[in-house]
């Protein structure tokens, strides 16, 4: 998945500063780009609902908006949360009281923009959701895995030993077999423990989707590893 920097020299990457507060908000894992096709611009998904055309991002009081969504692929807001559209509406309204009425597209265009973007974080919840289910499913598999007598194999070792200077090779061979025994289970316990531990980062990745979430999860690593 192309990080931050791999979009720092995109011919769609909107002039400074609104370059680089578009880089910031990737890098930070607030949003992500979707490429459209050839020709086409790509688009800059928010992760509180907003889809704006990259090249007409623009960066103003508190957020990045689009300075023209005249043409936009329909999903297309002109700011990236409900936040900036509702001040907007609220704005407008103060100032022009009227404004409701006279210019009535304007009002349900903004109002279309935030229901679509409340309409798609309903949907990521929702699958948030059933990550969340999928994942406790593993972990009660988990829970439930269970291993063989980790004690055995040094007592079958001294077994060998004792066998061995008898001279009983069938009660050697025996002991040794007890020992390669627990191995084989051991090794089937971990096997359960590493396919639960891949499904879950499959399920990660899935949740995850094209959204850069790199830097939140080195920082997580780092506390772990402290």
């Amino acid at each position: 998945m192309p990080k931050a920097d791999d979009w720092a020299e995109s011919p769609w990457m909107p002039p400074s500063p609104h370059k680089e507060a578009v880089l910031e908000r990737l890098a930070k894992g607030r949003a992500h780009i979707e490429e459209q096709g050839h020709a086409k611009p790509p688009l800059l998904v928010y992760e509180d609902g907003g889809v704006i055309e990259l090249h007409k991002a623009r960066l103003g009081s508190w957020d990045l908006y689009s300075e023209d969504t005249a043409g936009a692929p329909e999903g297309c807001t002109k700011h990236v949360d409900v936040c900036g559209t509702i001040d907007e509406i609220e704005a407008w309204l103060k100032e022009s009281p009227s404004g409701a009425t006279d210019d009535p597209g304007r009002l349900e265009a903004l109002l279309k923009h935030a229901l679509h973007m409340c309409g798609r974080m309903q949907r990521r919840w929702a699958a948030y959701r059933e990550f969340a289910g999928r994942v406790a499913e593993v972990a009660e598999r988990l829970q439930a895995i269970t291993g063989p007598d980790c004690d055995g194999p040094e007592a079958a070792a001294q077994g060998v030993r004792e066998a061995g200077r008898e001279g009983d090779t069938e009660r050697t061979v025996a002991h040794a077999e007890a020992i390669r025994d627990v191995a084989n289970a051991l090794e089937k316990t971990l096997r359960q423990y590493r396919d639960a531990a891949t499904e879950l980062a499959a399920l990660y990745e899935h949740a995850r989707g094209a959204r850069d979430w790199s830097k939140d999860v080195g920082e997580r690593l780092a506390l772990l590893r402290d």
